[in-house]
């Protein structure tokens, strides 16, 4: 029902089989020239950041690192308390660059699962930190020093996995 200019009421038959079609065939283009827009703004955010790896952050051997920790960790040992507290270091380094990297590319929350593992690690790498500097005499005993490295050590590799799969992501074209 429509009003005409007199105020009276004009009555027209509407094909609504029709009318949706229509409807269905201007949302699906409208769809696909949305999609294509998001596609070349994956290509154009991936080819941005292709060369820069962030593998290449774990940059060394994580498990030598590790076992320089273990080896550190009664500080009477052949290796003293800067070899696990320089490793240690290195790890939190590692760390805040990742989070620093994901940040530049506008990533985070994008990988919920990375920035977990990230957030489970910080933990015990800073009580870590905390017993290397102070040479055993903080919250931590050799015990708890022992466990905390062995779950870096394996969350560490976790996370080396995990950016490798950004990386051949980001080395890839969208679909």
């Amino acid at each position: 029902m429509k009003h005409d200019r007199d105020g009276g009421h004009i009555y027209k038959t509407v094909n609504l089989d029709s009318l949706l079609n229509i409807q269905h065939g201007q949302l699906e283009k409208i769809l696909k020239n949305l999609i294509q827009a998001l596609r070349e703004k994956e290509m154009e955010h991936r080819q941005q950041f292709r060369e820069e790896k962030l593998e290449d952050l774990f940059s060394y051997d994580i498990k030598f690192f590790i076992h320089k920790v273990f080896e550190s960790i009664p500080g009477t040992s052949a290796k003293p308390w800067e070899f696990g507290g320089g490793s240690i270091r290195s790890f939190i380094d590692t760390v805040d660059k990742l989070k620093s990297a994901l940040k530049k590319r506008a990533a985070t929350g994008t990988y919920e699962w990375v920035e977990y593992q990230i957030s489970e690690i910080e933990y015990p790498l800073t009580y870590l930190r905390e017993y290397f500097e102070k040479h055993g005499e903080g919250k931590l005993n050799d015990e708890d020093a022992n466990i905390f490295t062995d779950f870096v050590g394996r969350k560490l590799l976790e996370l080396k996995d995990r950016v490798r799969e950004i990386d051949i992501e980001y080395s890839t074209d969208p679909e």
